[in-house]
């Protein structure tokens, strides 16, 4: 239910350094509270809810550097997460089996879609679901929770989390490291592009 709410309070484009699409409308950090999840769906259509507390219980959170994440000037970042190949292992053993390239659907929390990735984008480096950044590379403004740097824009500054997919080799393309993930849609064939 909260996450519901927060979808529709939110009415943030929170991906790098790209302003939000709904400029009035201000990400309330207070909302995002213990309850946070995710949720994967397997290529073979099976939604998985995962709350936070779940995933740090199954899966062991391990650290990334991104050497130059560009939501941050190119600056160097170090995050705290789940291994995104281990998080789909468990999810959809077969399709990782398979060795087929594949691809990923991201919507954020706000409801904006992410272009399609494809899967050696992020499985061929090391990617992470991050869940927070390394103390030893927080810069301001810092997150009132003191878990993340913001992101800023423009606008205004975007709180990351509470899960915010990197990987360590962001010159592959697409380069866009998506904020406030909500969901994670796993596809054999290529997702169509609308163009607006």
């Amino acid at each position: 239910m909260n996450r519901v709410l927060i979808s529709c309070v939110l009415g943030l484009n929170c991906f790098f350094g790209v302003a939000c699409s709904s400029i009035s409308r201000q990400l309330n950090q207070a909302n995002l509270s213990s309850e946070h999840k995710i949720t994967i769906t397997s290529s073979i259509g099976v939604a998985t809810d995962l709350p936070l507390a779940d995933l740090t219980k199954r899966f062991p959170v391990t650290t990334l550097t991104v050497h130059s994440n560009p939501a941050y000037k190119g600056g160097r970042k170090e995050y705290e997460g789940i291994d995104f190949a281990t998080l789909l292992a468990a999810i959809d053993p077969d399709l990782l089996k398979s060795r087929s390239p594949f691809w990923f659907k991201i919507t954020t929390l706000d409801g904006w879609t992410a272009p399609p990735y494809e899967s050696s984008t992020l499985l061929n480096g090391t990617a992470l679901l991050a869940i927070r950044e390394k103390p030893t590379t927080l810069t301001a403004p810092i997150s009132s929770d003191g878990l993340w740097s913001m992101v800023v824009t423009p606008k205004k500054q975007l709180y990351p989390g509470p899960f915010y997919l990197v990987w360590n080799d962001p010159g592959k393309n697409p380069d866009v490291m998506p904020l406030q993930v909500a969901s994670i849609v796993i596809q054999r064939m290529k997702p169509e592009v609308i163009e607006k």
